[in-house]
């Protein structure tokens, strides 16, 4: 799907329902059916890429908690 197209896909008025189903589905990225690895753009295509779908918002923030605890634990096992 171009640019183009995905503005034009989403430039009519959303429901609140719309609006809050559409910012409340995670960032997902997977393999389609045809073989083609990109992100869903909808609940049914996260749902198409089946157990390997990758959530990508959710790895992002699991590393920086990663990383927080990884340097607050650090920190505080220097001074000790």
């Amino acid at each position: 799907m171009s640019d183009v197209e995905h503005v034009a896909e989403h430039s009519e008025a959303l429901t609140s329902s719309q609006y809050i189903t559409h910012h409340l589905t995670n960032l997902t990225y997977g393999q389609f059916p045809d073989g083609h690895w990109g992100f869903a753009h909808n609940a049914a295509e996260a749902k198409a890429f089946g157990f390997w779908a990758i959530n990508v918002d959710t790895m992002g923030w699991s590393l920086f908690l990663a990383a927080l605890f990884f340097f607050i634990f650090r920190s505080v096992a220097k001074k000790s």
